[in-house]
């Protein structure tokens, strides 16, 4: 049993907090008439699903929550270490820690599209045409339990992480999960990469459901075929 690691604990309330603030001005954006024609798709093609939404989103944000939380107590020793390295070092460990993590993502990716998987568990989020970053947690508890163990399994591969690595790197794959639901597509250049997420997972749930599995960068989609430009 570890001693009790505050750093570890205001650090997941500030990511918990952040990706509050990333979901809320994502999805206000998504819904507000002001931003509403730099919507990559019209809402209104999609058929309304208000009450299976308000049941299942907030189910699996808690699951979630309550998945991470484990993994961080019983996977501690594994996961965190109470030293920091150096700078240059940290920043190595979060690249090695995502670039591990969307190697693996985009193979279960495939797999979920494989029909048994698509039809019990993955079909469940591609039912959303017109996404909004709340939708991100639009999909069947085992969707989201694989993708947060495939992030924990990275940081257990690469590391253990100081918390001083750990905690910016678990925002940067929140923020770019939030992100890839966003629906929207911005004219200003300093959104020109979350509008690449935005535009590649549209793809991904509209045009080419075979293309663009990868979540974080577009390497493994090249290299495997399954690219589609955006």
């Amino acid at each position: 049993m570890y001693e009790f690691d505050y750093q570890l604990l205001f650090g997941g309330i500030f990511v918990v907090s952040c990706s509050a603030i990333f979901l809320s001005l994502w999805t206000w954006a998504a819904n507000s008439a002001r931003f509403s024609k730099y919507r990559l798709r019209d809402p209104k093609l999609e058929p309304p699903r208000r009450a299976d939404r308000m049941r299942r989103i907030p189910l699996v944000m808690a699951f979630d929550l309550l998945l991470c939380s484990a993994y961080l107590v019983f996977g501690y020793d594994w996961l965190i270490k109470t030293e920091p390295d150096s700078l240059l070092v940290m920043i190595a460990q979060g690249f090695a820690v995502l670039m591990l993590y969307d190697f693996m993502f985009y193979w279960v990716h495939r797999l979920f599209h494989l029909p048994f998987l698509m039809r019990h568990f993955h079909a469940i989020h591609h039912k959303i045409r017109s996404p909004r970053s709340i939708d991100d947690f639009y999909l069947h508890v085992v969707d989201g339990a694989w993708v947060i163990t495939l992030f924990f399994a990275s940081v257990a591969i690469v590391g253990p992480l100081s918390t001083y690595a750990l905690i910016p790197t678990l925002l940067v794959y929140v923020f770019v999960n939030n992100t890839l639901h966003s629906g929207l597509n911005f004219p200003h250049p300093v959104f020109k990469l979350t509008n690449y997420w935005a535009r590649k997972h549209d793809v991904h749930h509209n045009t080419n459901v075979s293309a663009n599995f990868g979540s974080i960068f577009p390497i493994w989609d090249l290299m495997f075929g399954t690219n589609v430009k955006v």
